[in-house]
């Protein structure tokens, strides 16, 4: 049995390897960093070349961040 961290992450796995049933149900909910930059999409822009993962993504959340902000404060610079 493999020990799960606070963090969800299950030591002494790697990422992409088999994992048991139980673990699996476990792990389910649980989204890894990874899978949230395939959401984001920076994934793509990293096989492209254009950026690495890490600074796409945080351009990414960034981009969302703003837009966030500009909805609740019911405007937005975008468009002047």
């Amino acid at each position: 049995m493999n020990l799960i961290t606070r963090k969800g992450k299950i030591k002494g796995k790697k990422l992409g390897e088999k994992l048991h049933s139980k673990e699996k149900k476990r792990r389910r909910r649980k989204t890894t960093q990874v899978e949230k930059w395939i959401g984001f999409g920076a994934v793509e822009e990293a096989k492209a070349g254009k950026r690495s993962l890490l600074s796409s993504f945080s351009l990414r959340s960034e981009q969302q961040r703003k837009e966030k902000k500009e909805r609740k404060s019911g405007y937005s610079d975008s468009n002047e």
